[in-house]
């Protein structure tokens, strides 16, 4: 198939998908043979910043255990990672690449359609890429799974918070756009990652032809003392027992780690000075996610990055027409509206990302910069910037004492 590019408040109880759970033959209160799972395909479309890689990375952990419940992961051939395939299948569908080759992508939804139809049970595909889809790309998707009874869960949380996350997510891949500058392209909806964190938006292109309760909206809370309770409620919309999935994934593995003020006003200094080869598909790109992001600034104490407080009323105006909407058209809630509304952050106590603090900057780069151009250097690739910066790296590293000073703040 060819396709053209792309140039409330309160606790609901939501009705689970039909549990799957496949019943011990050996059950006392057996009566008669197992019936066998309904022809479902669940797509768990996004959004961004809404604990998904951490929900992914569990299913990938417990992909084994979930298909003794009768939920299959469809897994591409030759691809390590069992969720890999559901990646670059939405990239495919939407016509994008992410820096990556034409053979890496092309094909990949129909790949994903093909072994959907050959697997039984429950197949669960999840990426959040998903949720930029156009509606044509939705309608296209949900026809090419025709004969199957689609449902579509999208987890969120509030947009303050997805939208902090997602001008760190920019700068982690090559942005140098300032955190106001992005959250005022965001409020006057000229942001293209409000496509896909807008909740109504995500629903009505991808539950066009679906009815009411086969759209499942998980919630993620702010801050919750139980780690697990994003999955205990992704679990709960796909009708299985959480304790299917019992392999928790390691805070130290994790492959998209918060960074926080400091770290990101550093990273998007070297932005600056590195402009294309640092973004997707660039030189410097694999480098600096395996080595700065994911090693090298991770591990430092910080400031957390935190909606300017100028921006809360719109962004909780935005929240609350979300929780109306969804109220109106009956998408199954499995956790509490009240996720939605961002917390007011007081403007005393808030930390700006763009502001000048070179002293942190110091006390988070040492390290991180030293172990970036370290590993440049191994692979034979040195250029002007990374001299200049070792001299520099050498130089401080000299200076006893220097700290982050923002970590007890």
């Amino acid at each position: 198939m060819t396709r053209s590019r792309a140039d409330g408040s309160h606790m609901r109880t939501a009705e689970p998908l039909p549990d799957v759970r496949r019943p011990r033959a050996d059950a006392a209160h057996a009566e008669g043979p197992a019936r066998p799972s309904p022809d479902r395909v669940v797509l768990h479309v996004g959004s961004p910043k809404s604990a998904t890689t951490y929900l992914q990375h569990r299913l990938a952990l417990n992909a084994a255990h979930l298909a003794d419940q009768g939920v299959v992961l469809p897994r591409g051939r030759g691809l390590h990672h069992p969720l890999s395939l559901h990646y670059r299948a939405a990239l495919d569908l939407r016509g994008m690449r992410h820096g990556r080759r034409g053979w890496e992508v092309d094909g990949r939804w129909d790949e994903l359609v093909g072994r959907i139809r050959r697997s039984d049970g429950v197949r669960l595909v999840s990426h959040e890429v998903f949720a930029g889809a156009t509606r044509e790309q939705a309608r296209q998707a949900v026809a090419d799974l025709d004969g199957l009874e689609v449902h579509v869960v999208v987890s969120a949380t509030d947009l303050g918070r997805q939208l902090a996350g997602g001008w760190q997510e920019s700068v982690k891949h090559g942005g140098v756009r300032s955190f106001g500058e992005f959250l005022e392209a965001a409020r006057r909806r000229e942001l293209p990652l409000m496509r896909d964190l807008n909740l109504r938006r995500v629903f009505e292109v991808w539950g066009a032809e679906l009815p009411a309760e086969r759209l499942h909206l998980v919630t993620v809370p702010r801050a919750s003392s139980q780690r697990s309770l994003p999955w205990e409620r992704f679990a709960a919309a796909l009708g299985i027992d959480p304790a299917s999935a019992p392999r928790e994934p390691n805070r130290d593995d994790r492959v998209n780690a918060s960074l926080g003020v400091a770290q990101t006003r550093l990273l998007r200094e070297l932005n600056q000075r590195l402009g294309e080869s640092v973004r997707r598909g660039g030189r410097y790109h694999r480098i600096v996610q395996e080595v700065l992001v994911r090693r090298g600034l991770r591990t430092t104490p910080q400031a957390r990055i935190e909606l300017d407080p100028a921006h809360h009323e719109w962004v909780r105006r935005t929240g609350e027409r979300w929780q109306r909407w969804i109220r109106q058209r009956g998408v199954q809630v499995h956790g509490d509206l009240a996720d939605l509304i961002p917390v007011a952050m007081p403007a005393e106590r808030w930390v700006d990302p763009d502001a000048n603090r070179l002293d942190a900057m110091d006390g988070v780069g040492v390290g991180a910069l030293a172990e970036l151009l370290a590993e440049v250097d191994r692979r034979g690739r040195p250029t002007w910037w990374a001299q200049d910066k070792v001299r520099r790296v050498r130089r401080r590293l000299r200076r006893p004492g220097v700290e982050d000073r923002d970590q007890d703040r």
